[in-house]
């Protein structure tokens, strides 16, 4: 005896329950970066989001363009000051220490801050 099988069905089902399930876990990994982000004023928290999908993936991340200097640090370079003016008086209590840190940084680098690499884990550590 021989039957028929359509599998069509089930595979837009189980393709529904993929894509349902990768949401599910695109929304945890933007929880999780917003945890685990520095906050100095708070831009790159705010800024992490679902920005798009194709079949199979969702696209996390975010649009402020300092975001990867914060993740993988940077060699020396001279930041512009008053930033570092108004980060230094919120978070030290002088806005004459920005001139150090444009000093440290100048000599340096940004030390990395993994944050990236920290959310996934968490993420992945749910999941073994």
């Amino acid at each position: 005896m021989i039957f028929e099988v359509d599998v069509s069905d089930v595979d837009e089902e189980i393709q529904k329950n993929v894509d349902e399930f990768l949401f599910k876990i695109a929304n945890e990994l933007v929880n999780e970066l917003k945890k685990e982000a520095p906050v100095h004023e708070g831009r790159l928290r705010q800024s992490i989001q679902i920005f798009g999908k194709d079949e199979n993936k969702y696209y996390v991340g975010t649009n402020v363009n300092y975001a990867m200097d914060i993740q993988m640090g940077t060699e020396p370079f001279y930041p512009p000051i008053e930033p570092l003016r108004r980060w230094a008086r919120l978070k030290l209590g002088s806005e004459k220490l920005g001139y150090a840190v444009q000093q440290k940084i100048g000599q340096e680098g940004i030390s990395k801050n993994p944050y990236v690499d920290r959310a996934v884990e968490n993420i992945k550590q749910r999941y073994r």
